[in-house]
């Protein structure tokens, strides 16, 4: 702490910087994290909603892709792969936006731009996974099928 200014050379500031009520909620934030098997479980619940969105893609040959990093993921239109940045010139952001829009008005809040990627949290319960899944299952047989 004693690099940070105003006694050291580095300059640190922000809205909540130093709040105890933000400070309190990070420190049970960690603490949450640091359970056993924390992060394996939001894995899990990711997986429950990823697993069955890319089996449908791949049976039925959409042209779209769901990528997961653990419990991020994002769903993307026009390519089979997102592999790298040149990619991105090909996806189908006019679909992505049809997609957005149709979760929106079922009531799930997705990332509003394709290049964002969505959170499964440890407060996602396995009923609003199971809607968000059978949502997106719902637009790509719409869309698709």
């Amino acid at each position: 702490m004693e690099l940070l200014a105003p006694g050291g050379p580095v300059y640190q500031a922000g809205t909540l910087s130093g709040n105890p009520v933000s400070m309190a909620a990070g420190l049970v934030s960690l603490q949450l994290c640091e359970r056993e098997n924390f992060y394996q479980e939001l894995e899990r619940k990711t997986n429950s909603i990823t697993q069955p969105v890319a089996a449908f893609i791949e049976e039925k040959g959409i042209p779209a892709c769901i990528q997961q990093a653990g419990s991020l993921f994002t769903l993307f239109f026009g390519v089979k792969k997102f592999s790298h940045f040149e990619v991105a010139e090909q996806l189908d952001l006019q679909q992505f936006h049809r997609f957005f829009l149709f979760m929106l008005e079922r009531g799930i809040y997705l990332s509003p731009a394709q290049f964002e990627a969505n959170f499964v949290s440890r407060a996602h319960h396995a009923e609003a996974l199971e809607r968000t899944r059978e949502s997106m299952l719902n637009f790509l047989k719409e869309t698709f099928c």
